[in-house]
């Protein structure tokens, strides 16, 4: 956004909204749905995801492959079921904020 004022062009930043710093916290995974997976389709693992300082659940049925995660699962065959990993918080589209 610019500004004209007596010395010529300035320039302002203008936040909309609550400013949350990316602050990566560990999260407790347990597996809540999906398959395995084998040599042609991959695994389709659904997660709870839980603080893994106070317990809390984060999110119920959170699927590392869809949006705002985007994880890739490799086609290898059968994997195990992940439970520990990272989070974070970030502004959504709508004003509010996601868990990625």
């Amino acid at each position: 956004m610019a500004a004209r004022g007596r010395t010529g062009m300035q320039w302002i930043v203008v936040c909309l909204g609550k400013l949350i710093a990316m602050t990566v916290f560990p999260v407790e995974l347990t597996l809540s749905g999906g398959t395995q997976g084998d040599e042609v389709y991959p695994a389709s693992w659904l997660y709870d995801v839980r603080d893994a300082i106070t317990g809390e659940l984060l999110k119920h049925d959170a699927d590392p492959i869809d949006v705002p995660h985007h994880w890739k699962r490799p086609n290898i065959g059968q994997m195990i079921a992940a439970d520990y990993g990272y989070a974070h918080y970030r502004h959504n589209s709508v004003g509010g904020v996601q868990l990625v």
